[in-house]
């Protein structure tokens, strides 16, 4: 028999439907080469017994995509005995699939996050608890400082989860207003200042005096990210730039540094949920890789985008570009 696919299979297989349904390419061929003899092996089984089957197998799109998918497959039935064709459906369960991994995965970098700030905190509490260091000297000045600023990264690592899950729930109202653009990149920028102190690294501003349209805590939130985010990625002694401009009916901020840039092969993953460039527990920068899930989010449910360009003098830049707004503003 000649297979009949819906439109909805065609786009499962990532191809354009055809009028008569029937495939305009090899089914076989579409299938994940280790998937191929279970797959047919099943196929013979349904032709010999005529029950209904279901299967997981992978297919391959054109370009190298792979997808996992599940058939649900019944068999029909001749009167007189015998199979003369099935009908059945076909799901991309790719995203269910990926659930448990991503479940692991956060799990270990959490674990892995939330011990060395809780190392830092309990160390300092600790010998300031037991008398060992004078909390009015520098030693214990220094410790309470310690153990505040990892406190504040805890409340960061919280707040983060937090917010993704409100805004993957639907649940998370934006005050929209209008806004003095460059009094909010420099809100943000000193805060940023705190983690580039240490790092090194140098901050500038290059900003027009702009109205955007937006919730201001959002936004703030947003580019403290992006400026962590290319402060961490940036060697001692240079700089990053957060510039703020006009381009027609948006405002664009604008962070760039001077690090090792985005691999090409990273570029849309670092935008999905727990990832960085480089997700390995050992990896050298910390952060549970919501920083760029959360911005994008944020900024196309402001109406907006964020991206990434390759500058021409090497590094990073991510764009923010969010609705121009004009009147009066605030801030």
């Amino acid at each position: 028999f000649r297979p009949v696919l819906s439109p909805g299979a065609f786009a499962i297989f990532g191809r354009p439907p055809t009028a008569s349904g029937e495939p305009d390419f090899d089914l076989v061929a579409a299938l994940h080469p280790d998937d191929r003899a279970k797959v047919r092996a099943t196929c013979e089984e349904l032709g010999r017994e005529g029950q209904a089957t279901s299967l997981d197998f992978r297919l391959v799109r054109p370009g190298g995509e792979v997808r996992q998918v599940r058939a649900h497959v019944v068999a029909r039935r001749q009167p007189r005995g015998g199979v003369s064709g099935a009908e059945g459906t076909l799901m991309d369960v790719t995203a269910s699939q990926e659930l448990p991994r991503m479940r692991d995965e956060l799990l270990a970098i959490i674990g892995h996050e939330l011990r060395t700030p809780l190392t830092a905190i309990l160390m300092p509490v600790q010998l300031l608890a037991h008398g060992l260091v004078d909390p009015s000297g520098a030693d214990g000045k220094q410790m309470l400082d310690l153990a505040h600023r990892n406190a504040e990264r805890l409340a960061r690592l919280v707040h983060d989860a937090t917010l993704y899950e409100r805004l993957a729930h639907g649940r998370l109202a934006l005050r929209v207003a209008l806004h003095n653009a460059k009094s909010v990149a420099a809100d943000a920028l000193a805060t940023a200042q705190l983690h580039a102190e240490p790092a090194g690294v140098k901050l500038a501003l290059v900003a027009e005096p702009l109205a955007v349209k937006a919730d201001a805590d959002r936004l703030q939130l947003v580019l403290e990210h992006l400026l962590e985010n290319a402060i961490v990625h940036s060697p001692p002694g240079a700089t990053v730039t957060l510039t703020v401009r006009a381009e027609g009916d948006r405002v664009r901020f604008e962070v760039e540094d001077h690090g090792p840039g985005v691999a090409p092969k990273v570029r849309q993953e670092i935008y999905e949920l727990f990832r960085q460039a480089d997700s390995t527990i050992s990896r050298r920068h910390r952060g549970i890789g919501l920083g760029l899930a959360l911005g994008l989010r944020l900024a196309r449910l402001h109406g907006g985008d964020l991206w990434h360009e390759d500058p021409p003098t090497g590094g990073a830049r991510f764009v923010l570009a969010l609705p121009r707004g004009h009147g009066s503003q605030t801030g």
